[in-house]
């Protein structure tokens, strides 16, 4: 049990809330946060946990938000508030892949809100909040999470501002991007195309890690190259 627990409290470094928020807030934000929770299962002491991370949340413009490149829910603006739709269903089977979860047989989103609102500098801060059910081997287990955050903008078609230092992982490379996660990427072009949408010629996302060998580059494009390009190669 204790194994599950802490694979839940670990996905919420993970897990992406959606938010609603108008142009001002569209793109990308790193974002501090401050994170509790508190799992109760029945006839069993409660456990908490309390831990700050940083990650990067996502406002696009079609209203969908997304946290580590996935889809999360959605975000709207209500007067000078902006609200986070998050979807159950997604946080339902975030919690069922968790390493762990194999006693979990099923997720119940009861409760969720989250909230942001737009600083006079331009920054941002909200909070969001979760309940759930888990049951496990047929016995319910109560779980809440409730999350305070602070935000600032990154820079159009740039990387973070904020310093660097590459994740130490290998890679695989079998086709397979399974082994990458949102902390490895350092460039996020949230401006556009530069190149008039020409295939394979903008690039969008970078990643990076290494090990004791190697460093590891994966570069995400707009759409896959051309093989009209590479046939002479």
């Amino acid at each position: 049990m204790k194994k599950f627990v802490v694979a839940v409290l670990a996905s919420f470094l993970l897990i992406a809330y959606s938010n609603s928020v108008w142009a001002a807030i569209e793109g990308d934000w790193d974002v501090n946060i401050v994170e509790k929770t508190r799992v109760k299962v029945k006839g069993e002491k409660a456990e908490t946990h309390s831990e700050t991370y940083k990650d990067v949340f996502s406002f696009k413009s079609n209203n969908d938000f997304y946290m580590l490149g996935k889809y999360f829910g959605t975000w709207q603006q209500v007067r000078k508030k902006y609200i986070v739709n998050i979807d159950p269903q997604v946080f339902a089977d975030h919690v069922m892949e968790l390493e762990g979860s194999e006693e979990v047989q099923s997720v119940t989103m009861t409760a969720g809100s989250f909230v942001v609102k737009m600083n006079k500098d331009g920054t941002i801060r909200g909070k969001f909040k979760i309940n759930a059910i888990f049951e496990i081997e047929n016995t319910p287990s109560k779980f809440k999470l409730n999350s305070t955050f602070t935000g600032t903008m990154k820079i159009d078609g740039e990387p973070s501002t904020e310093e660097f230092v590459a994740q130490t992982k290998t890679i695989a490379i079998d086709g397979n991007y399974d082994d990458w996660d949102i902390n490895d990427r350092v460039y996020n072009d949230t401006n556009g195309s530069d190149c008039n949408n020409v295939a394979g010629r903008d690039i969008q996302e970078v990643y990076v890690a290494q090990d004791d060998t190697y460093i590891y580059l994966r570069f995400i494009l707009n759409s896959p190259y051309p093989i009209q390009y590479v046939t002479n190669l």
